[in-house]
């Protein structure tokens, strides 16, 4: 008791914290982690080091889970022109009449021509490439040497972003028509993935829409990310692996 006391004289009493000082103590708190949250912002968004390839390419995040529910067919818009126009490269698109990168065939086959179907995404359509560059084109004239006696023709099923399965309901539905002699399906990794994202066959309605995704409950990480890529590297400090979509 003495003790305090003589503590009580040294300091003097102890007053109590105003609720101005409390709110003034707030807001210099507040204020500080704004500041810390925007400079962080900064210094990750400069080198884009938890860039997605969207973010990278796109300028802006896209969720994984966002289809388009109006059409059976993946495909772009028909007998249009346009380019890819991202950071890497700026080729030309031009599409046919059933929407895809290649030029516009006939549905009867000549004699002795050998139609050779390609199906897939991005690296069927040949994205990051010229027409001409493309791994069907270069295939096509490999094959079309003078020595050959069939006339090969190279014909393009895929759209960068589709699925083994939008490729698959396109081919029975209009590219069987075309008569292929050979068909070939190019998979990646990422198909395994917008098929877990947006199921199988059950995707596709009777009345020629497509089943849309239900957003998981634990999505609001990558909504925060889409403003904030302080969030992925604090997932990445967390989980020590990163986030890859």
């Amino acid at each position: 008791m003495r003790a305090i006391n003589l503590k009580q004289k040294e300091f003097g009493p102890t007053k109590p914290v105003s609720k101005h000082q409390s709110r003034t103590a707030t807001l210099i708190v507040l204020f500080w982690i704004v500041v810390f949250l925007v400079a962080a912002e900064i210094l990750l968004r400069v080198p884009c080091t938890y860039c997605t390839w969207m973010e990278e390419n796109r300028g802006r995040f896209i969720e994984p889970y966002a289809i388009n529910e109006d059409s059976w067919y993946f495909v772009r818009k028909v007998n249009s022109i346009g380019s890819y126009h991202q950071p890497e490269f700026n080729y030309e698109i031009r599409t046919n009449s059933l929407g895809f990168r290649d030029i516009e065939h006939p549905l009867a086959k000549a004699t002795g021509e050998c139609r050779i179907l390609a199906i897939g995404d991005s690296f069927t359509e040949g994205q990051g490439a010229p027409f001409d560059q493309t791994w069907l084109s270069v295939l096509g004239r490999n094959l079309n040497r003078p020595e050959s006696t069939h006339q090969f023709t190279m014909m393009v099923g895929g759209v960068a972003a589709s699925d083994p399965f939008y490729a698959y309901r396109i081919l029975v539905d209009k590219l069987l028509a075309y008569q292929p002699d050979l068909v070939m399906m190019a998979v990646h990794r990422n198909d395994v993935i917008d098929a877990i994202i947006r199921g199988g066959e059950e995707r596709f309605l009777p009345n020629g829409r497509v089943k849309g995704v239900e957003i998981p409950s634990l999505n609001i990480t990558y909504r925060i990310k889409t403003d904030f890529l302080s969030n992925v590297f604090v997932i990445d400090l967390l989980y020590g692996g990163g986030v890859e979509i």
